[in-house]
């Protein structure tokens, strides 16, 4: 079955791809401050 489809991702596509990359981005950021106030509250 031949795969159809285009070379060039949608405009959805990117966008999609770009919404996930931000969501887990955020999350990294907001763990890293959360681990670095609850390492300044230990000292």
């Amino acid at each position: 079955m031949p795969f159809r489809g285009s070379s060039e991702p949608s405009a959805y596509t990117l966008w999609s791809a770009r919404t996930i990359d931000a969501y887990f981005l955020l999350g990294g950021v907001l763990y890293g401050a959360a681990v670095w106030y609850a390492g300044q509250r230990e000292t």
